[in-house]
């Protein structure tokens, strides 16, 4: 038995994380986990400590990488579960954190140092590990300085293995690439695996369901539809499951793996579609071709199959870049009465957590005036200057707004961990977020003088454009219904970023240089 250092039954907290969503999802690792570190802790005569709503101290992630997403410093801002269990530490009090082995907690010296300073502050006393997930477990204890150290030059160890793994096992994949064979990962559906490191073969079963999937799209259907009438068939999805998704059937129909094609990507270039050895085709690429063919023409500017609403298409978040799409909410007043209105929301990017949104009312009385002012004037619009100029022009100005997020993410992650130093840190963490925050005023100065730079750059005189024309289409736009209200504004607007609430101005609108006015305009009115 593990001899504790106090006389009171040792309360443990169990963390559980696996690499790869197939070993979530299948079994391999995630199951194990789940059923044999509770029975280890109760062979020691452990109890699993109670989290603050009440349920069991087992934090499970499932499938997590330790890979920072981009923009990013640490794994651990898109690891919901592990922030979880940070933001707990205080409150559980646990005697020991268990695991599998401690790079199931991190892949980062850096991520370690947080792990560790939480952990002692909330009187942690050790690392529980079950490598084996049997027999006696390995200690790696936090109670002293020395022990400390002794952690942190593990955590060492642990960050060049997963450097020298990902790099071998990069070389290798694109190696394989390269000569045609499968790199490893997900089967495309509708093959199975053949000899060992040879080519892949087909499966009559999924290959079946895959011409029928790509049938179903060249009649017409869409994603939606196809992955219902798969469900209520019980046909099984690549891993098994019974419900089918549809993002699922969308890949599928995408992806070019079932014209015996391999994905390949050389010297860091975009990657490329190259014949895969001996893997024989599932459709020919002239049905393929149609069933994209007929995905392309269910497109639309927004992505959504009807564009019901004056703004879907045009508006921006401006934190992550994604279009806002668009929903109706309802307010219900003192007196009772519901009542709806529309908003545009940032909903499509999992990883932006800004939530930018902003109601249509509020963006057209905003959009109003700028409209009106050039009606008024009708000498002159905005007309783009030569193309290679003006692309420069326009790069420069979305790097800087990709920078300024990046920068400003970084400030909020440095005041975070200025206000968690502990007090011999506290100088040191606050000469960072200073440094940070003049990174971030730096890059915003910038912007402004390239913001500045590029509106300069597009106003000139309306040589090339039917100014009479164009105001005969603007006059009285405020007045139209939705569709036509659209279509006047997709002729001057190329899109506008919603900004944060709070503001004065919340759009940063984006002109189209020189507007053409529809034919169909005539009938607006």
């Amino acid at each position: 038995m593990f001899d504790g250092r106090s006389m009171e039954k040792p309360r443990v907290i169990i963390s559980v994380r696996v690499s790869s969503k197939e070993q979530q999802e299948q079994g391999f690792g995630w199951d194990n986990q789940m059923r044999r570190l509770p029975e280890l802790v109760e062979a020691q005569g452990w109890e699993i400590a109670k989290r603050p709503d009440g349920t069991q101290g087992i934090y499970d992630e499932g499938f997590a990488s330790t890979t920072a997403a981009e923009g990013d410093d640490l794994s651990l801002e898109s690891r919901p579960v592990m922030q979880a269990l940070l933001g707990e530490l205080s409150v559980v009090q646990p005697t020991y954190l268990v695991c599998r082995e401690q790079d199931r907690l991190h892949r980062s010296t850096l991520e370690w140092e947080l792990l560790q300073h939480r952990m002692v502050k909330a009187g942690v006393e050790a690392v529980v590990q079950w490598p084996t997930l049997q027999g006696a477990p390995l200690i790696t204890r936090l109670s002293e300085s020395k022990d400390q150290a002794f952690a942190s030059i593990q955590a060492v160890f642990s960050q060049l293995q997963k450097a020298d793994m990902k790099a071998k096992m990069g070389a290798g994949r694109r190696e394989r690439s390269a000569q045609g064979l499968p790199a490893g990962g997900r089967l495309p559906y509708g093959y199975e695996r053949g000899e060992p490191k040879g080519p892949l073969v087909i499966n009559e079963a999924e290959a079946e369901i895959y011409r029928q999937i790509i049938g179903w799209t060249i009649e017409g259907a869409g994603a939606v539809s196809i992955s219902k009438r798969l469900t209520r068939q019980g046909i099984p999805t690549m891993m098994g499951k019974g419900v089918w998704s549809v993002n699922t059937v969308r890949g599928i129909v995408a992806s070019q793996s079932q014209l015996g094609l391999v994905r390949v990507r050389r010297d860091g270039a975009e990657s490329v579609w190259v014949p895969a050895r001996d893997q024989p085709a599932l459709v020919d690429r002239e049905v393929w071709e149609q069933a994209q063919a007929v995905v392309a023409s269910r497109k639309t500017r927004s992505g959504d199959r009807e564009r019901r609403a004056a703004l879907v298409g045009l508006l921006k978040c401006s934190a992550c870049g994604h279009r806002l799409r668009y929903h109706r909410k309802k307010k219900t007043s003192s007196s009772g009465r519901v009542s709806t209105y529309s908003v545009y929301a940032c909903m499509a990017n999992p990883y932006c957590n800004a939530g930018y949104s902003i109601s249509e009312r509020k963006a057209l009385r905003e959009i109003s005036p700028y409209i009106n002012a050039l009606l008024e004037s009708g000498t002159y619009w905005m007309q783009a200057p030569e193309k290679g100029d003006m692309g420069d022009i326009e790069g420069r100005v979305g790097d800087l707004e990709t920078a300024r997020e990046t920068a400003r993410a970084k400030v909020k992650r440095a005041h975070t961990a200025y206000v968690d130093a502990p007090e011999d840190m506290a100088g040191i963490a606050l000469e960072e977020l200073h440094r940070r925050r003049d990174v971030l005023k730096g890059i915003e100065e910038e912007l402004t003088t390239a913001r500045e730079g590029y509106a300069q750059a597009m106003a000139g005189p309306a040589e090339d454009i039917d100014m009479e024309a164009l105001r005969d289409l603007l006059r009285g736009w405020e007045n139209l219904e939705d569709t036509p209200k659209r279509m006047v504004l997709e002729t001057i607007i190329e899109y506008a970023d919603v900004l944060p609430n709070g503001r004065e101005k919340r759009l940063d609108i984006h002109w189209i240089a020189a507007p053409v006015v529809p034919v169909a305009a005539a009938t607006l009115g």
